[in-house]
């Protein structure tokens, strides 16, 4: 990236350029840093299992969250824990089980995602349904995330799918449907491919390949403004 940056500004001498990146030790030399570690985004129960991340708290790649100096009017939706276990529960991980996908949708119903106010559940694809009433959540609302990749017929979409839950695997012919939240469904995604969109609803789907290829606290969880699902294999 900074070869990107010295060949622009040849280019377009006087340019005004802002760059952004988690990573506090990434900047240019020769740049202007200024650090931005106020919590604005997620509520502190959120905030709370993002600063846990390993980034963060061993490596230091990451500078640790400050002060938010707002009041806070709320601590936030409690963490919502699932497990991947017990009777009924199927495959190595979260994902390839259809039970973990009933939960999840289970708990998203229980939020009344889809739901208007008159009751009606609306599951279509586009803004224009039957119903007038807008819902308090909708589908849109929610981000499904895995790391490395989740296949299109993994057991926790069928779960989904089966409990009525519209949910579509990010391709990538879908990336600007997805960041403009143009479709009303409930999107699920390699976690690594969107890192910088938000949602109300996140939940992540844990395995130990997170490992491997992103931070599942920083990467993940940190996409989420409300409530927080986190599906795991043990206790």
């Amino acid at each position: 990236m900074e070869t990107f940056y010295v060949k622009l500004l040849t280019q377009v001498p006087r340019l005004h350029l802002w760059a952004a990146s988690c990573f506090h030790l990434n900047a240019p030399v020769g740049w202007q840093v200024e650090n931005l570690t106020r919590p604005l985004r997620s509520p502190p129960v959120v905030v709370r299992e993002v600063e846990q991340d390993e980034m963060i708290t061993e490596y230091y790649a990451v500078n640790p969250y400050s002060e938010r100096d707002v009041p806070d009017h709320t601590d936030g939706q409690p963490v919502k824990r699932l497990y991947h276990r017990g009777q009924g529960h199927s495959g190595r991980w979260p994902v390839d089980c259809v039970t973990c996908g009933r939960d999840v949708a289970s708990f998203l119903h229980s939020l009344r995602v889809g739901v208007t106010e008159s009751g009606k559940i609306s599951a279509t694809t586009t803004p224009t349904s039957g119903c007038s009433t807008p819902p308090c959540l909708q589908w849109r609302d929610v981000l499904v995330l895995y790391s490395p990749c989740m296949r299109y017929n993994s057991g926790v979409v069928t779960g989904l799918r089966e409990a009525g839950i519209p949910v579509r695997v990010i391709k990538d012919a879908d990336i600007e449907d997805v960041a403009t939240a143009r479709s009303d469904v409930v999107w699920v995604a390699d976690g690594r491919r969107v890192r910088r969109l938000e949602r109300k609803v996140v939940v992540c789907l844990q395995d130990p390949m997170f490992y491997l290829y992103t931070s599942p606290r920083l990467d993940l969880m940190s996409r989420c403004m409300s409530q927080l699902v986190i599906v795991s294999h043990d206790h």
